[in-house]
């Protein structure tokens, strides 16, 4: 039986990834500082999904990963096989509200995660990290120019010479920066002391399991977890800009199938392996239009507006992606997105009058 640290377990994934793990019998611990619930309160939101009251099913200790002798502590006495690195603050447009929040959002990203490799390396040297990074890491800049690879490096033309170098990430928020610099301090620790490590870069998640939080306002919420809940609210379904935005989705259910799946798929030997974790690619002019159309079955007679684009980003270009692992380790995609709508409208719906409607619509400027 494979013992799983889980870091970050109260979040949107953490939580739905400590309770199917416990449901196949791995032992779990799961740590967690209470920071998700605690930001969501301060700009002025909840969770739509009530949470008084839900389960907890596997062992759990309040606490931070910055915290190095609470980290040490616990791989000392746990050992673990596989370390979930879940524990980072999850939001690019919180990331940019303003100093305060940028120096957060990289103090809590860059400084937690090399806190956690310093403490493998000293106390857990034969655990393998499994990071959810971010499909956002790669930036505008990449998506117009290249094909995303599922590797740590490339191969260029230098001056008449062959060479090998690091797979390019050239971002568009401060939160999409500390994953890069993640990106890179564990491939470094990786070289440097012999660890192991998988670096997931996921796509956008949206769904609910169970008791899963659902987050819906401008900063926490995904853009089909806004879209839907929108919708519900009877309020247009907001695009930014022209739409033509493209990026890698995939249901909660899939990113934890796929999360299990790198789990039983561990190297064997210190390696540093990336993985691009999504279902499919959709535009948001795509996702709005699938939303209306499920939600015009509920009778929700559901509108779309296109709004001025808070964010600095392009609103159309190419996006090609590699995305061969997880579909040779078993990865079967939930391809139906209209079936997993359909879901999220009935389980929603009955808790709408919790929708409140001042906190969906963007206030932050990127510029």
């Amino acid at each position: 039986m494979k013992k799983i640290l889980v870091l970050g377990s109260e979040g949107y994934i953490g939580y739905a990834l400590c309770q199917h793990l416990v449901n196949k019998k791995y032992q779990v611990l799961g740590i967690d500082n209470q920071s998700r619930q605690k930001k969501v309160e301060e700009i002025g939101s909840d969770s739509l999904i009530p949470l008084e009251g839900r389960p907890i099913n596997w062992a759990f200790k309040e606490g931070d990963v910055r915290d190095f002798a609470l980290i040490s502590e616990v791989l000392k006495d746990m050992q673990p096989d596989v370390i979930v690195h879940l524990a980072e603050q999850p939001s690019a447009p919180y990331s940019m509200i303003d100093v305060n929040k940028a120096v957060e959002t990289q103090s809590n990203n860059v400084v937690g995660t090399l806190t956690l490799l310093w403490a493998m390396r000293l106390f857990c040297p034969s655990a393998t990290l499994v990071k959810l990074a971010a499909m956002g890491e790669f930036g505008d800049w990449i998506y117009e120019k290249a094909k995303i690879p599922e590797s740590n490096r490339i191969t260029v033309f230098y001056d008449g010479y062959q060479i090998e170098i690091p797979t390019p990430h050239f971002s568009n928020s401060f939160y999409h920066w500390s994953k890069i610099f993640d990106t890179g301090n564990i491939e470094f620790a990786c070289r440097l002391w012999g660890l192991k490590a998988i670096d997931i870069m996921q796509g956008s998640v949206y769904g609910q399991i169970g008791w899963t939080r659902f987050d819906y306002d401008e900063y926490f919420g995904t853009v089909i977890n806004r879209f839907v809940t929108q919708a519900i609210a009877r309020l247009p379904l907001t695009i930014y800009g022209r739409g033509g935005q493209t990026r890698g989705y995939l249901p909660l259910k899939d990113s934890i199938q796929c999360l299990e799946l790198v789990i039983k798929h561990l190297p064997q030997k210190d390696e540093y392996i990336v993985v691009n974790q999504f279902e499919g690619l959709y535009s948001i002019n795509q996702l709005a239009n699938l939303v209306k159309e499920v939600g015009d079955k509920f009778k929700l007679d559901v509108q779309i507006n296109s709004i001025e684009n808070p964010r600095v980003e392009k609103e159309e270009h190419d996006y090609n992606v590699e995305h061969k692992k997880l579909l040779e380790w078993g990865y079967k995609p939930t391809t139906d997105m209209k079936a997993e709508l359909r879901k999220m409208f009935k389980i929603l719906l009955s808790h709408k009058g919790r929708i409140r409607p001042a906190v969906i619509m963007p206030k932050t400027k990127w510029r």
